[in-house]
Formats: C-alpha cells, structure tokens, sequence
C-alpha cells in the first residue's frame, strides 16, 4: 500500500452523517479518500507506539518481557494494514485494530492491551 501524503482538495462532497443529515467533507486530491471529520479521528502512529511502550513497562514490571523484534513486527503490521492512516480511519477501528495484532504477537489479553490505548 503506497503512503499518500494527504492534501485537502479545495472542493468538498456531500456525503451523510451518522444521524442521516448530508455534510459537506474534504477528500485528498492526490488519491479520493475522504477526511474522517468525526468525533472518532484517528491518532498518529507516534500515539499507538507510546501505547506499546507503556504497555512493555507494564509487562516487564511483572516479569513478562516483550522483544524489539516483537516491537517492530507489530508496528510494521499496524502500519501496512492502514491503520496507521489518521486522515481516514476512526480511533475505535484504529484500536480495535492494534488490540488484535499486539494480542497475535503477544500473549496477553485483549482487555489488558485495551487499558493502554
């Protein structure tokens, strides 16, 4: 998947809202993908990488030690997946979505990895 660098296109689309009324949203220019405009914006991928290090604080107090190679094998499958993408995607799915792929990597409970995004 090719990283776009986002850019508001001057002219916006009217599109619904999740109460059914029409508003008027920004799309890139470069590639059509509409801005999320929500309440529930995406966070960077600086924001998910503070998680997973507060998150290895956590476990190594307690005597469970994530690996770099674990690190970056998260990471990289949270950012190839378009999570990492806060222009269009929304916080929960973003969440929703590191959840899983840290609990695949990490055997630790969904609930636990939850508390730390």
């Amino acid at each position: 998947m090719d990283k776009c660098s986002h850019q508001d296109s001057p002219k916006k689309d009217w599109l619904p809202i999740s109460n059914g009324a029409m508003k008027q949203h920004p799309f890139c220019q470069k590639c059509g993908i509409v801005r999320n405009i929500s309440s529930d914006r995406g966070k960077d991928v600086g924001y998910f990488i503070n998680s997973l290090a507060e998150l290895t604080n956590y476990l190594e107090m307690r005597g469970y030690r994530i690996s770099k190679a674990q690190k970056r094998l998260i990471i990289k499958e949270f950012e190839e997946n378009g999570f990492g993408d806060s222009y269009s995607i929304t916080f929960s799915s973003q969440k929703k979505g590191f959840t899983e792929i840290v609990v695949r990597h990490v055997k630790v409970s969904k609930y636990l990895v939850e508390n730390f995004v």
